[in-house]
């Protein structure tokens, strides 16, 4: 808790700990588990967008409960708490995860730079090769 109880530190603080903050955040992750479960094989392409978008709605959501948690607690008391560093380490795998899918990066083939910027930030499902015509080969 920080010792001065006029600081904006510590209004954060009071925000963070308390009871509908955290009740919001509980409900938040039923909520994204409910999405998550929700993908099947086969399903539309707008059935697959809203997916995608509500996924990334719940990862800002979740950035930014992490960002106020640090301002609320300090860098180094918010990583003493295990769950905050199990929040922050989730947090970091969806960013990663939204990059990868958003971006086209795959592994096998890498970014693709076309300098026609093609369709290539769409990654074909599996198999890693992007769909740019002047894609000739994956790497």
């Amino acid at each position: 808790m920080p010792q001065n109880k006029q600081s904006f530190q510590y209004r954060m603080w009071q925000f963070v700990v308390s009871p509908p903050f955290e009740y919001t955040i509980m409900a938040m992750i039923a909520l994204n588990t409910i999405v998550l479960m929700m993908k099947y094989n086969g399903a539309s392409l707008t059935y697959e967008s809203v997916l995608k978008n509500l996924n990334i709605v719940f990862t800002t959501l979740f950035s930014m409960e992490c960002l106020l948690k640090i301002i609320a607690f300090g860098i180094l008391n918010y990583f003493r708490d295990a769950w905050n560093i199990f929040d922050f380490v989730t947090v970091l795998g969806s960013i990663t995860d939204i990059l990868v899918t958003e971006l086209g990066v795959s592994a096998r083939t890498g970014v693709c730079a076309c300098p026609a910027q093609c369709a290539c930030v769409s990654v074909e499902r599996g198999r890693g090769l992007c769909k740019c015509p002047c894609w000739l080969s994956p790497a």
